[in-house]
């Protein structure tokens, strides 16, 4: 796998952990420590996965997304938080992100969501769904796009 992945989170412990992690399962890691960084590490990696914190010190994830999804339009682009309340703000003000977690969220979640984003090579189509929150509803959307692509070819 040569799938490239920036994790931008300012907790330094979350970040390396989250980092080191997906290096072991094959991915091209970059990292960054709020969304000011994570914009100039996008624009010259252009990775295929994005990781973003909501709230951050800088630049939040919330003023960050808007330009990483110009500078990378078919990314993929994960919403993690520690803030539920701010979660659902950013469903309301239509964050173009591809899903939104809470935390505490089991890296192995992620991984899955991250792993089904990356299978199904389509990102524009994976994009067009409504964000998901929990394991359940990631497998259940994933599975309802697999089949919807499965369909069409």
């Amino acid at each position: 796998m040569d799938n490239k992945l920036l994790v931008i989170d300012d907790d330094l412990g979350v970040l390396n952990m989250t980092c080191d992690y997906f290096a072991f399962c094959g991915f091209e890691v970059y990292k960054a420590r709020d969304g000011l960084e994570g914009i100039e590490v996008c624009a010259q990696v252009r990775p295929d996965v994005v990781l973003i914190d909501l709230k951050m010190r800088r630049m939040s994830g919330a003023q960050a997304i808007p330009h990483l999804r110009q500078l990378v339009p078919n990314a993929t682009i994960f919403l993690i938080s520690g803030y539920p309340e701010l979660l659902e703000d950013a469903r309301v003000k239509n964050l173009d992100v591809d899903a939104c977690f809470e935390k505490p969220v089991s890296i192995k979640d992620v991984q899955e969501a991250i792993w089904h984003a990356v299978h199904l090579g389509q990102h524009a189509d994976y994009r067009s769904q409504p964000a998901v929150s929990t394991r359940d509803e990631v497998t259940n959307k994933t599975f309802e796009i697999e089949s919807q692509t499965q369909e069409a070819g």
